[in-house]
């Protein structure tokens, strides 16, 4: 009967700091769409996704202090459940958020802006230089593009649904990963 009550326990702190991890994702998005027209935000949008990691990271700690008394152990299958369960919460916030935005509300429009963003000149020299230290070849060979216009072609092609599944595909992907080291810095041994 305890470890149901610590797996509801788990799950309930996961439900509710999944909601705030995927404000924070949803806000990283927001942010990412504005830096495409405004590189003032550009800066912004990678920190606050660089940060991503760190804030599930005092969430856990937060879930630790509150259901663990003082001198009692916390170990790492707890950790890694939350975190791993927050994020998995937080992907569905923020899945639904870009769906919701890409199909209703965008209409095209981030992918205007990531359009003229590669064919301004400064930009166009950049991609010019990468193409020639073969970084696109990946993109241009997964999707027969020839040049950075023709992907943002192939990019607006796909449904929100794509995008929102991508969302879900690459969280299932690291979420594991990443629930693993918050849980090695996030255990506590018994002092008892």
């Amino acid at each position: 009967m305890e470890h149901t009550d610590k797996m509801k326990d788990v799950n309930s702190y996961a439900m509710t700091h999944g909601i705030l991890l995927g404000a924070w994702g949803v806000a990283t998005f927001f942010v990412a769409v504005l830096a495409l027209s405004r590189p003032l935000f550009s800066f912004t949008s990678d920190f606050l996704l660089i940060l991503s990691p760190f804030f599930a990271t005092a969430l856990t700690i937060r879930y630790r202090q509150k259901t663990t008394p003082p001198g009692e152990g916390f170990g790492f299958g707890r950790g890694y459940v939350h975190t791993l369960l927050t994020g998995l919460y937080a992907c569905v916030w923020i899945a639904l958020t870009v769906y919701i935005y890409l199909k209703f509300f965008d209409g095209g429009a981030v992918f205007d802006a990531f359009a003229a963003l590669v064919s301004q000149p400064e930009n166009a020299a950049l991609f010019e230089q990468l193409e020639g230290l073969g970084y696109l070849e990946d993109i241009y060979a997964a999707t027969g593009a020839k040049n950075m216009t023709e992907v943002v072609d192939i990019m607006r092609e796909l449904s929100p649904a794509n995008y929102a599944g991508m969302i879900v595909s690459t969280t299932l992907i690291t979420a594991p990963i990443i629930s693993a080291i918050i849980a090695l810095f996030t255990m506590r041994r018994s002092l008892k």
